[in-house]
This record gives C-alpha cells, sequence and structure tokens, in this order.
C-alpha cells in the first residue's frame, strides 16, 4: 500500500508532466488543456502543499484576468455543454466558480465586479432562479448551479458578516433550509433520495460548510449516505465507483462530523472503506483515474441490490450494472472542460485533484496509515478544497 510520501510525490509528478507552460496543464497525457484544467492543477499543488507552485501563481493570476470580460465581469468557456441541463452557461458558471476559487487560494480577488451577477442579488430573484431549476428531472445537476450561485454570491469567497451574510446569500440558505427533504437532500421524486441526491447535495453542503451552518436534517443525511456504502467501500452502484461519488458522500458525512458525533465510529470505519476505491484508481504514473473498473461477480451484484430497500432505486442500480456490463470496454469520461474523451482508467488531472480530495476529506474522519504524514491545504473559497 502507498503510504503518504509517495502519495504525494507520485501525483506531483504526474501533475508536473501534464504542464506545457505557465499555468498551461493537459487534461490527460493525451489530450490538450484549458483554463478549467490550469486551475485543477493549482488546485492539486496547493493542496498538497507543494512550494514550487508559485511558479504558477502569477500567470494563472493573469490567465484567468484574461479571461474575465471587463464589462460583465463573467468568463466564457466557450464549450457546449454535456446535455439538456448542462449548458454552456452551465460550463461558464462552473468556470466562474473555479476562477473565483483559483483566486481565493492565489490570495487575488477578481480583477473586475462580478456583474453578472447584480440581477440576483435580490432575494426574490435568488428564489426564482432556485424554483427554476431542474429539481425534478435533474437533481444532481440543479445542486451544481446552486453550489455556483451559492459560491459566487459568498463575495469572492470571503465569509459574510454573522447573521446570513448578504441578504441575497440569507435567501439562498433560507430556501434550502424550507425545500430540504427528510433525506437531508434536495430535488423532486424518489431519484432524489438516493445516490443522485446525494450527489446534487453535496454541492449545497460545501455551501452550509463554509459558512459554518448547519444543513437540514443533517442526522437523516448521514444516515442515508452510510446506508448508501457497498460493501467495498464504493458509494455508486458500478464496482469502482467514480472521482465525484466518493467525495460526495463523505463531504456530507464530514460536515455531519462537525456538527455532532452522530454514529461517529460508523463515519470513520465509511472513510477508511472509501479509501481503498480511492487507492485503487491510483495509477503507475501517480496521478489517479475516474475509476478502476472491475468485472462485478453475482454476489457484489445481489449486495449492490439490496442496499437500498426502495423497490425504484433496485431497478435503477439494476439497468446502472447492466449498462455497466454492455460498456465495460467502451465507457470514457467526456467533459466540457476540453475536447475530446479519455478511458475512465485513465489517469487525469481534474481525477487527481478530486481523489486526492477524497484522501484528504476522509483523513479528517478516520486515522489511516497509508495517508500518514500528508498535510493537506485547504482552499478558502465555499467550493470543492474546502475543508
Amino acid at each position: 500500500m502507498s503510504d503518504g510520501a509517495e502519495i504525494r510525490a507520485g501525483a506531483l509528478r504526474y501533475v508536473a508532466a501534464l504542464r506545457r507552460g505557465p499555468a498551461d496543464y493537459r487534461m490527460t497525457a493525451d489530450l490538450g488543456g484549458s483554463l478549467f484544467t490550469a486551475c485543477f492543477a493549482y488546485f492539486v499543488r496547493h493542496l498538497l502543499a507543494d512550494a514550487a507552485r508559485t511558479d504558477d501563481a502569477d500567470a494563472l493570476a493573469a490567465a484567468i484576468d484574461a479571461a474575465q470580460d471587463p464589462v460583465t465581469g463573467s468568463w466564457a468557456a466557450g464549450r457546449a455543454g454535456a446535455h439538456a441541463d448542462h449548458t454552456r452557461a452551465h460550463v461558464d458558471w462552473q468556470l466562474a466558480s473555479f476562477a473565483v476559487s483559483a483566486l481565493a487560494a492565489l490570495g487575488r480577488a477578481p480583477a473586475h465586479h462580478l456583474r453578472f451577477l447584480e440581477p440576483l442579488r435580490a432575494p426574490d430573484a435568488v428564489r426564482e432562479y432556485l424554483n427554476g431549476l431542474a429539481w425534478a428531472r435533474n437533481p444532481w445537476n440543479s445542486g451544481n448551479r446552486a453550489l455556483f450561485l451559492g459560491a459566487l454570491l459568498s463575495d469572492s469567497g470571503k465569509p459574510p458578516a454573522v447573521g446570513g451574510g448578504t441578504a441575497a446569500l440569507g435567501a439562498w440558505f433560507e430556501w434550502h433550509d424550507r425545500h430540504a427533504r427528510p433525506s437531508g437532500f434536495w430535488g423532486e421524486g424518489h431519484r432524489s433520495d438516493w445516490y443522485v441526491g446525494m450527489g446534487g447535495a453535496a454541492h449545497q453542503y460545501l455551501v452550509y460548510h463554509f459558512h459554518g451552518r448547519e444543513p437540514p436534517h443533517l442526522r437523516a443525511a448521514v444516515d442515508r449516505v452510510l446506508r448508501m456504502q457497498y460493501p467495498d467501500g464504493r458509494f455508486w452502484p458500478v464496482p469502482g465507483g467514480g472521482s465525484c461519488y466518493e467525495l460526495d458522500a463523505l463531504e456530507i458525512l464530514a460536515v455531519g462530523r462537525a456538527w455532532n458525533d452522530h454514529r461517529r465510529d460508523e463515519v470513520g470505519e465509511a472513510a477508511r472503506r472509501a479509501m481503498d476505491v480511492v487507492l485503487a484508481s491510483r495509477n503507475a504514473d501517480g496521478g489517479f483515474s475516474w475509476a478502476a473498473r472491475r468485472w462485478f461477480d453475482a454476489a457484489d451484484a445481489w449486495r449492490a441490490l439490496a442496499r437500498t430497500g426502495d423497490v425504484r432505486t433496485r431497478l435503477w442500480t439494476l439497468r446502472a450494472l447492466a449498462n455497466a456490463h454492455v460498456l465495460r470496454r467502451e465507457e470514457a469520461r467526456r467533459t466540457a472542460w476540453v475536447e475530446g474523451s479519455h478511458p475512465v482508467g485513465v489517469s487525469s488531472v481534474y481525477d487527481t485533484w478530486f481523489r486526492l480530495l477524497t484522501l484528504a476529506t476522509a483523513s479528517r474522519l478516520t486515522a489511516d496509515p497509508r495517508t500518514g504524514g500528508l498535510a493537506w491545504t485547504a482552499v478558502p473559497a465555499p467550493n470543492w478544497g474546502y475543508f
């Protein structure tokens, strides 16, 4: 098993191999890069307290500033989204949230005022925006969009004054407090209470976490997340899990731990088992992949189907397992961050960042010699990388 020093050295070596120039990084060894991948690479180096990351600091800040529209204060990724809900606007807002977070890690603020947010600085506009998201069709995507708004309303990563901060941010919390499901997640329909709902809710939990607010129904959310972990440690029906899934689950458990000791020992054990999945996705090049897929046997499939007592979720799980069987030789990751796709088992700068973040979060929930000696550095902004 890898120890902390080996993990750190390997990840930094992998990211260095992707570097094409100052603040210019590929997504994978075979794919190009973008401002997204430049941010991801910096997040890895920041997380691992790489002293040499200062080599990229000025160049990254300059690249972010150059990409910001001086009139609107927005960032345009210039890329289409992945589907009906994952639109070009979604990608642009995602880039804005990452750019502001990267600047916060650099100890800087955006060069221009975020004027594109002005229409959403009124409480009623925030409520209208949140009400208009696709909570029934896609609670996961809606959770992403809710994070973008909450993070950007947080004034460039600076916590607001005690008592809710700006009126717009206060409305963001009020809406989420009022619309939370008994499971502790958000959305409409049965999927909102299980894996899809968990994936969406983890995004809002980041904003609650950063601002020191307890999410509604937190104990129920912890119970639900623990129930969704598979025997091998993953948090998704398909063996190997995925970079987002394990991090989503542990983010909710970490927020639960921050507020109480509910099922403390079980939370720690869940974090330890999740490390097994994360470390299995580490490749010989030192980077991490989306998932290390393995063939699943009948016993694994049966245990997957038995995780929930909800018949519709069992059918959804069965479909996910069937799709994995059919596509197991073709499964690839296609994102809106760069052109092209890559096999799920290939290392990428994004997956390296998210898998390391999962280890960092797990390390806050349990002591494990495999990550011993690693000192993690958080991003001071309400986004992924904050803990």
